[in-house]
């Protein structure tokens, strides 16, 4: 498993539409934009799942949301709730937030309950499992190791981001 950047949301294969304040009507003409382009993937909040699942049905656009973005600090029972809705929902791929407070402070259960719970929850309803890191948060060697640990609990990526911004 490799450590794909943040930039995977917005790739030459994917949209990222991780944008606030978006209106239905700009949704679904992002989604007919990305259908046009010939995207492998939308990207959206999870409470605009259902509007870009109706834009997209039928185009072979897979549909992606976040969990627990940007920060990743729910507790994991949420998180893995949160998975299942998105799923429930329509989203096949799911990029659950690194809660990076957990793993600093060595809280490896935490790390455990949420990783392994979301990626059951998602493979269960046939959605893929995806772990978002925020690496300024953690060092290149805790990076490795988070990107071990989730490998080992059924993630099916690890996506980097550089950090977040308003």
């Amino acid at each position: 498993m490799n450590i794909t950047d943040k930039n995977f949301f917005d790739s030459g294969m994917s949209m990222g539409l991780l944008t606030c304040g978006l209106s239905e009507d700009a949704l679904a003409g992002l989604c007919r934009e990305a259908v046009r382009q010939k995207k492998s993937s939308v990207w959206v909040f999870p409470n605009m799942i259902e509007n870009a699942r109706r834009v997209l049905e039928q185009s072979g656009v897979s549909l992606g949301t976040v969990v627990s973005y940007p920060l990743g600090m729910d507790c994991p029972e949420v998180k893995i709730a949160e998975t299942e809705d998105a799923a429930d929902r329509g989203a096949t791929d799911i990029c659950v937030t690194f809660n990076a407070g957990a793993f600093k402070s060595g809280d490896i259960h935490t790390m455990i309950r949420e990783l392994k719970g979301c990626a059951d929850v998602a493979h269960g309803k046939g959605a893929k499992m995806y772990l978002l890191i925020e690496t300024p948060l953690i060092t290149g060697q805790q990076a490795e190791d988070v990107r071990i640990l989730a490998e080992g609990l059924g993630a099916d990526g690890i996506v980097s981001s550089q950090g977040w911004t308003w």
